[in-house]
């Protein structure tokens, strides 16, 4: 956590023209993060599209990051590769350094995926997470968190839930982070 609370800050405009797409003021937008899961190969592609479509259907801008390389990994980044070259609203990159990924959530409106920064790193930030499927299912994490199934429609609630839900958004900005707040704050 000590580089994550280290890292220079970017102005917002900044960091999302660094990585190919302006976001100016109040304008929301999303940071996609979704692995494979080993068990569920055959489902990643279906599963994906479900987020994707959820994204599309909020209006806001995403970006995506790759997925890690564990089976499963392929039909996702097809599915990427296909959804934005169709929607100019999306926005794919891979490798991104790790200046620009943190600030770029310290702007994000929210996170959405399976990534492990979601539970640890999100937190600290006061960054709503909406939690897609099974692989972070069952650890322990903060109230920023949202889990939700593989389903478009339950995405969407929870996209909702994250942007204009007066009441949670409140709870999370007072929201310790489990994983690293305590620790900081000692130091």
């Amino acid at each position: 956590m000590d580089k994550f609370f280290e890292t220079e800050y970017l102005p917002k405009e900044e960091v999302t023209t660094n990585i190919g797409m302006t976001i100016k003021g109040n304008d929301k937008y999303c940071v996609l993060i979704q692995h494979p899961i080993i068990n569920e190969v055959e489902e990643q592609s279906k599963h994906i599209r479900h987020t994707l479509d959820a994204i599309l259907e909020s209006g806001m801008k995403c970006f995506i990051n790759y997925p890690n390389s564990d089976a499963g990994y392929f039909p996702i980044i097809e599915a990427y590769n296909e959804y934005t070259s169709k929607f100019s609203n999306l926005k794919l990159f891979n490798n991104l350094d790790r200046v620009n990924y943190i600030n770029l959530l310290r702007y994000a409106s929210c996170l959405l995926g399976n990534s492990s920064s979601g539970i640890l790193e999100a937190p600290t930030l006061h960054l709503p997470v909406i939690n897609i499927g099974n692989r972070q299912r069952g650890r322990f994490s903060s109230n920023n968190v949202i889990f939700v199934d593989n389903d478009k429609e339950q995405i969407i609630k929870a996209i909702n839930k994250a942007l204009y839900d007066s009441e949670f958004i409140s709870l999370i900005k007072n929201t310790p982070n489990p994983y690293g707040d305590e620790i900081h704050r000692i130091m």
